[in-house]
């Protein structure tokens, strides 16, 4: 550390960047260096010069995202740095961290009614979108000092149509207060989980990877999607190549038993005419007998046109997903074009309802759930659905086993529309 602080005043800005920011770093891979560490970072603060001050910032508020416990030793530089701090991406680790510990800074909500007043003179849209999380952050924890200063903001805000993030981040953050404050505290103020590690410290071949797939569940799982994604078993009858070979195996067999089949044909046709007649009729009685027996279950069996699980939709899903063992597949071939919203149209008609849905790739990836109609009942479904080929394959599940097999012939009815 002693070598990399003799860097920070190196004439090459981006070396002084670097050094900084290995500071910084050496507190992610060793928790016992984070009091030497903030000693340090609170010591180039003290060198006044812009750039090193914007870094350390930034430095500091990475270290307290990992260790908060550590918030008490650098409090007293938060309201101070934002006076002096003119780079956009250390004005945003600032404000964060006003944000994150404003209840026990006692000048926070003076110190942020000035940039929220200067709003105009603002120029970052990242600057903006902070302000924005900020002040409502510490309108939940000093209420009394900030509900007019934050109605000032969103006025400001929502009328600004300069950068469309900007403006949408303010009427969602209106709409919600509006909506019902105590819930908007539930989802604004949340329990995070504590950073264990940063994707600095991940592998590089995974991160790239990850990075590939950013928008999706990659970041979520911390994995590549082949690590998590099944692969789309092919339909019934698809395999043509295998049929291409089989046929050329076939013809040499043809050409060798034509022959000897021949005289067997006109003796044939009389024995497979009766057994013909026969099967007809039998093939017709256990058609009726099963027509009558499906009938039967069918007309029993249906869906509810709207859920009675409200929020908890999600966590009835995701139990009943995984206490449930036994579960039907089903595979076919999409009639219309291969798209979430055809997928979605198709099975809410049917009253079977959209949880989550994503595209991956070639690959379309949702989950549906269903209640019983008049009775109790969870019917669940995963479909991956291969863009290209149109071929989708269906998992069933339900906390009633006995109706799993009702609910596979209702989807695979369902799904042959689609």
């Amino acid at each position: 550390m002693n070598a990399d602080r003799e860097y920070v005043t190196d004439v090459d800005v981006d070396v002084a960047r670097k050094a900084i920011q290995t500071i910084g770093h050496v507190a992610w891979r060793l928790p016992t260096s984070a009091s030497r560490v903030i000693e340090e970072l609170l010591k180039l603060l003290e060198l006044d010069i812009d750039y090193v001050s914007a870094e350390t910032v930034i430095a500091m508020k990475d270290l307290l995202r990992k260790y908060p416990e550590r918030v008490v030793d650098v409090l007293h530089v938060i309201s101070a740095s934002l006076a002096t701090l003119d780079e956009a991406d250390a004005r945003v680790a600032a404000l964060w961290m006003l944000g994150e510990y404003g209840e026990q800074i006692d000048e926070s909500p003076y110190v942020l009614e000035p940039i929220i007043d200067a709003w105009g003179d603002e120029t970052s849209a990242a600057v903006h979108l902070e302000i924005l999380t900020t002040t409502v952050k510490l309108f939940f924890k000093r209420p009394g000092e900030v509900h007019k200063m934050l109605g000032r903001l969103l006025v400001a805000a929502t009328a600004d149509t300069n950068n469309n993030d900007v403006h949408d981040r303010a009427l969602f953050y209106f709409r919600l207060l509006e909506h019902d404050v105590n819930e908007a505290k539930e989802i604004i103020m949340g329990e995070k989980d504590r950073i264990v590690t940063f994707v600095e410290e991940t592998e590089t071949e995974i991160k790239d990877r990850i990075f590939e797939e950013f928008n999706t569940l990659s970041v979520v799982y911390n994995q590549p999607s082949e690590k998590f994604l099944p692969k789309v078993v092919p339909a019934e009858g698809t395999e043509d190549d295998d049929d291409d070979d089989d046929d050329e195996d076939d013809d040499d067999d043809d050409d060798a038993s034509e022959e000897a089949s021949a005289s067997e044909d006109d003796e044939g046709e009389d024995n497979q005419a009766s057994e013909d007649e026969v099967s007809e009729d039998e093939a017709s009685e256990d058609s009726d007998e099963d027509s009558d027996d499906s009938d039967d279950s069918d007309d029993d069996f249906a869906l509810s046109s709207s859920l009675s699980l409200g929020k908890g939709a999600f966590q009835v899903f995701e139990s009943t997903w995984g206490s449930s063992t036994d579960s039907e597949s089903v595979t076919l071939k999409m009639r219309g074009s291969a798209t979430e919203a055809a997928l979605e149209s198709g099975l809410k008609a049917h009253n079977v309802h959209m949880m989550a849905t994503g595209k991956q790739g070639n690959q379309i990836k949702a989950y549906y759930i269903a209640e019983r109609e008049g009775a109790s009942g969870i019917f669940l479904a995963e479909i991956i659905v291969d863009v290209p080929s149109r071929k989708l394959q269906a998992t069933l599940k339900t906390d009633n086993v006995s109706e799993l097999a009702t609910f596979a012939k209702y989807m695979k009815n369902a799904l042959s529309g689609v």
